[in-house]
């Protein structure tokens, strides 16, 4: 556990000498104490992170919520970033603290990617470990417990602390995965799209709305002929 700035300053300085980083967050909405996807609203209780597997922290960003030291040294080092559905660590910490995760290894879509779509293939974290690690998942989901309230139970902090544990070997074995079904460049398209997804999620975008409306029923009109062709074309 960290909670003070001296203990983060030295996952600091550890991650400067890290090249490959598990990373995991829990965050809450203000108003209900529970958990929250909303980034715009909500804000960063725990910080979990999994260093070349020799460290595991869990970070009480409540109790020290200058992140500055760490932030700056995941800019400096840049190590791999493990993640499972990387887009919300990346929204979350694009939002509240600047900064942009990269290099980043998302599980949740290199899952998806290797199975293409399967029926009844789940992709979520525990199923993960299940499939490709034989870890058998928790009896309690804490995910949408109360992370605002002040103090944590042993079970909270437990959980938070699984959900980086075995990041790194995850990665390695849905890298190979990637490899053998040649998909490593698909994935890493993947990968780089995740935070131009994030931010324009968080910021918007602008829209010609009239344009858009024309340019939609334009390619109504385009669909409706190439159907028409493939119709009669086909026996």
């Amino acid at each position: 556990m960290v909670e003070c700035e001296d203990g983060l300053r030295r996952v600091a300085d550890l991650v400067l000498q890290s090249s490959v980083v598990g990373m995991d967050l829990e965050p809450y909405d203000p108003k209900t104490k529970r958990g929250t996807f909303d980034a715009l609203v909500g804000k960063i209780r725990l910080l979990q992170l999994n260093l070349d597997d020799d460290h595991l922290f869990v970070i009480d960003v409540m109790k020290v919520p200058d992140l500055k030291p760490l932030i700056d040294a995941f800019n400096t080092k840049k190590p791999i970033v493990i993640a499972h559905n990387a887009k919300m660590e990346q929204k979350w910490m694009l939002h509240h603290y600047g900064l942009e995760i990269w290099p980043v290894f998302c599980t949740f879509r290199a899952s998806v990617l290797i199975h293409n779509g399967k029926q009844g293939m789940g992709h979520n974290l525990w199923d993960l470990y299940l499939r490709e690690l034989r870890i058998d998942p928790p009896t309690h989901d804490y995910g949408d417990s109360a992370w605002g309230t002040p103090v944590l139970t042993e079970g909270q902090l437990a959980y938070a602390a699984d959900d980086v544990r075995h990041l790194l070997k995850l990665r390695e074995s849905l890298r190979k995965r990637l490899q053998q079904d040649g998909l490593l460049t698909v994935a890493r398209i993947e990968f780089e799209s995740i935070l131009p997804e994030c931010s324009i999620e968080l910021n918007g975008f602008h829209l010609d709305r009239e344009k858009w409306l024309a340019l939609a029923q334009e390619n109504v009109l385009k669909a409706r002929e190439a159907e028409s062709k493939a119709l009669d074309a086909l026996p």
